[in-house]
């Protein structure tokens, strides 16, 4: 049992379980809901806090455990530099996702080109690729700044071992933030970058 994931499912589940308890409490002032109806709604609220909490868990449990390889944060950290990757499952197919972003008041001011490869150490070469990262508006009700759109790739390593990553900026526009994840569908116990 990953113990990240249950208590971020936990956490979760006490914010749906304390939504049931406010609608439960208004519901008894006075001029509220009948007795049945609160009995209802509690019921409800329990089952939802069940339902969202194992779902969060199994979603988060299932994302965790697949991750090869992650690490995400300042560009300057994470960019332009060789990652080392440890390929368990040669023959699967694995994905690369490359996320440029923005946090706080930073905002995307145009797109970005990255060029990203992964090879095998001293050996064959997997991806070199070239990627165009436009920008989007950040989700979010009051979000008005801009972001970069991740890109998601797929290969295959033929051999287990030590391949290498990096990933640098082409047109000499550099990301404030870069957020790399190799998932490998048969992996069972990978570990997410901090904060993740």
């Amino acid at each position: 049992m990953n113990l990240t994931s249950l208590t971020f499912a936990l956490g979760i589940a006490a914010l749906v379980a304390l939504t049931g308890w406010f609608i439960d409490w208004g519901a008894g002032r006075p001029g509220g809901w009948s007795p049945r109806k609160r009995r209802i709604a509690r019921v409800i609220s329990v089952l939802a806090t069940i339902a969202v909490g194992g779902f969060v868990y199994q979603t988060d449990a299932k994302l965790r455990g697949t991750t090869l390889f992650e690490v995400a944060g300042p560009w300057e950290e994470n960019g332009a530099r060789i990652w080392p990757v440890e390929v368990e499952h040669p023959g699967v197919e694995h994905t690369l996702m490359i996320y440029p972003f923005t946090r706080g008041f930073d905002s995307a001011e145009r797109p970005v080109t990255l060029r990203a490869r992964l090879g095998e150490k001293g050996g064959a070469v997997l991806i070199d690729q070239t990627f165009i990262h436009g920008t989007t508006r950040r989700s979010g009700k009051n979000s008005s700044a801009l972001t970069w759109v991740d890109v998601t790739h797929s290969f295959t390593p033929t051999r287990a071992g030590t391949h290498e990553l990096i990933v640098e900026s082409v047109d000499g526009a550099l990301p404030v933030n870069l957020h790399l994840r190799i998932a490998d569908p048969e992996k069972r116990d990978g570990k997410r970058a901090p904060g993740y």
